[in-house]
């Protein structure tokens, strides 16, 4: 912590003598901070410059407008409009460290916990509605086979497997026919036509699932590319702290118990 606040002082004290041609004192950053409460030293998240450019004032307009058309036009209620979204979770808790800290001996001159290694990727398809409430998910799993009984969890989720755990389009019409569709259907009380968003990912609009669609009075809306990190639901405020809180369940089980959690035991955690 203390390296890393060094290194943030070094930056912002070259920029302003490179401003000021003046080098700032020792304790300059904290009287800045002190007399600007609005500003506070944080490290940005990396950002893609085509998400950059496309994420603006003029398509986020035209997007509200144009699901704001659709519902109109069609008649939607809002709790018939839903959001669909993948995210591609490593059985490990993946390789990025969590944010936890521990307590630690100062004596001692390395720090280590037990971390499983495995990549092995399983993608989950979870899908909200505008209402709050939310289907039961989807899953990928990689590998060739698998036992039927390891995810009898719910019959209405969706149990698939690929070479490399990603969806692809026999899977993503599979999905949307055989959970989203009676799902969907089910909670219809109004019985008037439903709208899906989803990103633009090729395997979410396949003939299939058009012709699915049209045959069950579904709308289907792509989200404009490259804003799903602020446009997209799921990815925004579900899949983000998933992520951590799957990272620091993994490390636990690992540190406890001194083995990873067993792929048969995916489903069950995870619901």
């Amino acid at each position: 912590m203390l390296k890393r606040t060094r290194k943030v002082k070094k930056t912002i004290n070259q920029k302003v003598y490179a401003l000021t041609k003046c080098s700032p004192s020792k304790n300059w950053i904290y009287h800045f901070l002190e007399h600007h409460p609005e500003i506070k030293l944080g490290r940005p998240s990396g950002l893609d410059p085509k998400r950059a450019k496309f994420f603006n004032q003029t398509a986020v307009k035209k997007h509200f407008e144009l699901v704001d058309q659709i519902m109109i036009e069609y008649n939607i209620p809002w709790e018939n409009v839903y959001n669909m979204d993948e995210k591609g979770c490593q059985q490990g808790g993946g390789r990025g460290q969590s944010r936890i800290k521990y307590l630690i001996s100062c004596r001692a001159k390395n720090h280590y916990k037990f971390h499983s290694d495995n990549l092995e990727l399983v993608t989950v398809i979870e899908c909200i509605c505008a209402d709050g409430t939310n289907l039961q998910p989807g899953f990928v799993f990689s590998g060739k086979q698998f036992s039927l009984e390891w995810f009898q969890v719910d019959s209405r989720i969706c149990v698939s497997i690929s070479p490399n755990g990603w969806t692809d389009d026999f899977l993503g019409a599979q999905w949307f026919r055989q959970s989203f569709i009676p799902q969907a259907t089910a909670q219809n009380q109004s019985g008037k036509p439903i709208l899906l968003t989803f990103g633009g990912h090729s395997s979410h609009a396949v003939d299939e699932i058009c012709q699915l669609a049209l045959d069950n009075s579904i709308h289907l809306y792509c989200l404009p590319a490259h804003t799903t990190h602020k446009l997209q639901p799921l990815d925004v405020g579900t899949f983000g702290p998933f992520q951590h809180k799957w990272k620091v369940w993994c490390d636990t089980v690992v540190n406890e118990t001194r083995e990873e959690t067993p792929r048969e035991d995916f489903l069950r955690v995870y619901m």
